[in-house]
């Protein structure tokens, strides 16, 4: 599980979407028991629909 949001964090921040890339690295910091996957999908999927709309231009 560690691995995604250390990847995302990576893409995002090459992709240009900082506040996306942000929320990652929070995540990446946190272990897996402090994950609260809630806040997970209201932080992150935010940023990944406008990767993806951006993506689509």
């Amino acid at each position: 599980m560690k691995i995604i949001p250390h990847k995302l964090k990576g893409t995002a921040g090459s992709e240009k979407l900082f506040k996306l890339s942000q929320c990652a690295l929070k995540l990446d910091k946190m272990t897996e028991n402090e994950m609260d996957f809630d806040s997970i999908d209201n932080e992150i999927y935010p940023g990944i629909k406008i990767g993806l709309e951006i993506v689509k231009i």
